[in-house]
């Protein structure tokens, strides 16, 4: 069986059965959070009990690209031939990562 949990989160661990013929001494698993820290541990089943536990493994997930765009995006003229343009990063849950970087693009419109 395999053990989950964010990193820091004192509530229960997740668990993964593994059983089935041959043993399997891999497990994928899928559907966590991009940019998340988890601590992962493993424990051996027979028909006697459980053993303890494998020390623990923390590892961060890969980042994705954002899901959400920037917020309070605003410009306004700061002088005849300039523009100031701000905005605020996207909400954090949708972030996905640290940001690198923005682009801020324009065209001219007649």
């Amino acid at each position: 069986m395999v053990q989950k949990k964010l990193l820091n989160d004192a509530g229960p661990w997740q668990q993964i059965e593994l059983n089935g013929s041959p043993l399997q001494h891999t497990a994928l698993i899928e559907d966590l959070k991009p940019a998340t820290k988890y601590v992962f541990r493993v424990v051996a089943e027979g028909p006697a009990g459980r053993s303890g536990s494998s020390p623990e493994l923390m590892i961060r997930t890969e980042p994705q690209r954002p899901a959400g765009p920037p917020l309070n995006v605003a410009v306004r003229p700061v002088s005849s031939t300039g523009l100031l343009v701000t905005w605020s990063p996207p909400l954090a849950e949708l972030r996905h990562g640290d940001i690198q970087g923005y682009n801020v693009g324009y065209k001219e419109i007649r």
